[in-house]
This record gives C-alpha cells, sequence and structure tokens, in this order.
C-alpha cells in the first residue's frame, strides 16, 4: 500500500508541475536570436535585453543554453524566500505565498548549479545552499501548519487561497489518511 500511496503522491506533483512549467514568466534576453524551434514551437527573434514571458520549460532550457535569465535576479530570489520565511515563521497561520513557490525554487537551484559548473566560485555554491536551507525551512514550517489544517477536516476557502497547488494535495491526502485513522481509533 505504501508504495501505491507513494506512486499516487508523485503522480499528482507531477501533473502539478507539468502544469505549472507551462505557465509564462519574465526573461531577459542575454543575447540576439534569431528564430530558434524548440519542440516544435518558434521562438524569436529577439534582440540582446528583449523583456519576454516564456513558459518555464522553455525558460529552463533557454538558460542552459545562456540565452536567457529569469527577470529577477538570484539575490533578488533569495531576498525574496527571506522574506517569505520570515513571514512563516512569526506567524501561527499559514501565509500566502507565490503559488509557484516550490517550482520557481528548484528552477533558481537548477539555474545555480549550471552557473556553478561554468564558474565554481564559493559565492555561487553558497547562493544554493541558502536557497536549499530557505526551502527546507519554509516546507517544513509550511508542512507543520498543513498539518493542522488536515487534522481539522475540510480547509476553508481562505486556507485553500494561500495555499501552493501542491500543498493542496497534499492536505488533501493528509486528511484523508486522518480521517482513516481518527474512524479506526473510534471503532476500536
Amino acid at each position: 500500500m505504501n508504495n501505491n500511496l507513494n506512486t499516487n503522491i508523485t503522480k499528482q506533483l507531477k501533473r502539478i508541475w507539468f502544469k505549472i512549467s507551462h505557465e509564462k514568466i519574465p526573461v531577459i534576453f542575454k543575447q540576439p536570436i534569431d528564430e530558434i524551434n524548440l519542440a516544435g514551437i518558434k521562438i524569436g527573434p529577439y534582440q540582446k535585453g528583449s523583456e519576454v514571458n516564456l513558459e518555464w520549460w522553455i525558460t529552463q532550457h533557454l538558460i542552459s543554453e545562456e540565452i536567457v535569465e529569469p527577470k529577477i535576479s538570484i539575490l533578488q530570489f533569495l531576498s525574496d524566500l527571506e522574506k517569505e520565511n520570515f513571514k512563516e515563521i512569526n506567524n501561527s497561520r499559514l501565509q500566502e505565498v507565490d503559488k509557484d513557490l516550490y517550482f520557481a525554487t528548484t528552477l533558481y537551484r537548477k539555474i545555480i548549479i549550471e552557473r556553478s559548473r561554468k564558474n565554481p566560485e564559493p559565492m555561487i555554491m553558497h547562493q544554493y545552499e541558502k536557497i536549499a536551507s530557505l526551502l527546507f525551512d519554509i516546507s517544513l514550517k509550511r508542512a507543520a501548519k498543513l498539518l493542522k489544517i488536515a487534522h481539522a477536516g475540510e480547509p476553508t476557502r481562505e486556507q485553500m487561497n494561500r495555499m501552493t497547488e501542491e500543498e493542496k494535495t497534499i492536505v488533501k491526502i493528509l486528511s484523508t489518511v486522518l480521517s482513516t485513522w481518527k474512524n479506526f481509533l473510534e471503532e476500536t
């Protein structure tokens, strides 16, 4: 059963990430490009410095080729994560976060890994470690709050609005597990 539950959760999370990967984010072209074809999608032409909204999955590919960079710099992203962490630490209620928090964090970590391969500076790896640490702290604080919400039963609309899609899935699963456990305890 444990393996089936893991497979089901993984499938649900992959569906969510697939959906998010097709949302658009602002990027800046680091160099001019003629029209290129990426998986049947035509991109370009663009001049150096052009600001464009591209789907996440396209952005990831173009970042790895050093063609674009996210409009939000890694330092700005780190600053935003620190603010999110501060909000979660200092509030007992679940705080509203960007709906793509976990996906975006993964993307920025991949960007840093790519940069460190080309330029293995300690500062670059420090950024990676800082993002990983902040993500762990934020997810841990939010997980505790999600568990309380799931234990209480059906989340309110306000609570649902403060969750990412991944968290909604987690709460739904936790609610089912906790409800089953409560029923078992009451029947025995």
